[in-house]
C-alpha cells in the first residue's frame, strides 16, 4: 500500500490512528491516548500532529485541547479502513514496509534527483 510507504513513519503512529478511529465517537487529550497507549505524551503529540497533518484528525479546543478521527475525505476514511484491514490480518507484512530499507533511502536518492530543464533548486 504506497500510502504506508509514503506516509507512515512508526508503527505507533499507524496504532494511533488506529485506535483513535475505533473510538471516533469520542475526543482524547494526549495524556488520554497516551496512557491508554502507555507511550508518552511528546510521542503521542508528535504523531497527533502528523495525523492532523494527512487529514485525519480534527483539533477540539479546551483545556487541554482534544482531538478525534474525523477524516477530511471519503478517501482517507477508506484508507484508514483499509490499514486497519491489513495490520490486523497482514500485521508483520504492514511492520516491514514502515520499515523499508528503501524508505530511508529515499531522502539520499532524491538530493541527486537530477532537474528538468527550466526547474529551480529549493
Amino acid at each position: 500500500m504506497r500510502f504506508i510507504y509514503d506516509h507512515l513513519h512508526s508503527v505507533e503512529q499507524l496504532e494511533v490512528l488506529l485506535f483513535l478511529r475505533a473510538r471516533s465517537e469520542s475526543a482524547w487529550s494526549v495524556q488520554d491516548v497516551s496512557d491508554e497507549m502507555r507511550s508518552t505524551p511528546v510521542s503521542i503529540a508528535g504523531r497527533r500532529a502528523s495525523l492532523r497533518s494527512l487529514g485525519f484528525l480534527i483539533t477540539r479546543e479546551g483545556a487541554p485541547p482534544t482531538y478525534q478521527y474525523e477524516p477530511k475525505t471519503a478517501e482517507l476514511d477508506q484508507i484508514a479502513r483499509e490499514l486497519a484491514d491489513a495490520y490486523h490480518v497482514h500485521r508483520y507484512k504492514v511492520i516491514d514496509l514502515i520499515f523499508a530499507p528503501t524508505k530511508r533511502a529515499r531522502p539520499f536518492a532524491e538530493a541527486f534527483r537530477l532537474k528538468k530543464d527550466g526547474e529551480d533548486d529549493e
